[in-house]
């Protein structure tokens, strides 16, 4: 970390100053020696696309008499970006006007580029998870359901943000197609069991509007690199059409034309 100090000029941050120390130069790519700058020639080292942004924070805190956070990206001499985190404060002179900005800065490239690869995983797996044509719901370790891809939405009658946080028992009940009696759930049998289950024959899926559909399900736990249970997965899909020419079928092998 290193020490963010700027001067303020009749309330306007950018007709000031920023100080640097030695270790504070070498996050914007320069020389390390300590240094004092116009805030416009600092800004040249921002970013174009977070400038506006850089302006718009500090001058609010100025205006605030307060405290601010930001983040923002600055380009080294050599063209390569990089992200910095930066907290102060506003301090007064002694008739009370902003006369600097105290506070500390630091890089954070590395986090931001770890935050942007989760980012990408994540639209990458809900994108494929959307694309898929079975119904997929995954749960929390207690059988909460986390999410629903869209064929899931479709076939439970529930949409994602409605079905987050409620037990999966609610969001997916099952029955017997024999006897119509609850059956227990496959994600609970997987959470409980500790590995993944088979598909379970002759299930009927009750939706949200008490329509029972004919499905075929499967569970499969979700395990951290530590070897714990982060919940299940399950994994389903529409086989009313299958079932019902199975059971036409099996009718006529036993009945004369």
């Amino acid at each position: 970390m290193a020490i963010w100090d700027s001067r303020i000029v009749a309330g306007q941050v950018i007709d000031g100053t920023v100080s640097w120390s030695a270790k504070g130069a070498t996050l914007l790519g320069l020389e390390e020696r300590a240094l004092t700058q116009p805030f416009r020639s600092f800004l040249d080292c921002v970013h174009t696309g977070d400038r506006d942004k850089v302006i718009k924070v500090l001058q609010d805190g100025v205006r605030r008499r307060g405290g601010y956070a930001l983040q923002y990206r600055v380009v080294w001499p050599d063209g390569s970006e990089h992200w910095l985190a930066a907290k102060a404060h506003i301090f007064m002179d002694a008739g009370g006007k902003p006369e600097r900005t105290l506070g500390i800065i630091w890089d954070i490239t590395e986090h931001m580029a770890r935050e942007l690869m989760i980012a990408e995983r994540k639209e990458l797996a809900e994108v494929t998870l959307s694309s898929i044509g079975d119904g997929v719901i995954t749960t929390d370790p207690h059988g909460k359901t986390r999410y629903l891809n869209r064929v899931a939405e479709q076939l439970t009658g529930w949409s994602n943000a409605l079905a987050q946080g409620r037990d999966i028992g609610q969001t997916m009940p099952l029955a017997d197609e024999r006897t119509g009696e609850a059956r227990e759930h496959v994600a609970m049998r997987c959470l409980q069991q500790r590995q993944a289950i088979g598909i379970s024959p002759r299930s009927q899926l009750i939706t949200r509007e008490g329509r029972r559909i004919a499905i075929e399900e499967s569970a499969a736990p979700i395990w951290s690199r530590d070897g714990d249970i982060l919940g299940a997965v399950v994994v389903f899909r529409d086989v009313s059409h299958e079932r019902k020419l199975s059971q036409q079928l099996s009718w006529q092998a036993t009945h004369d034309a």
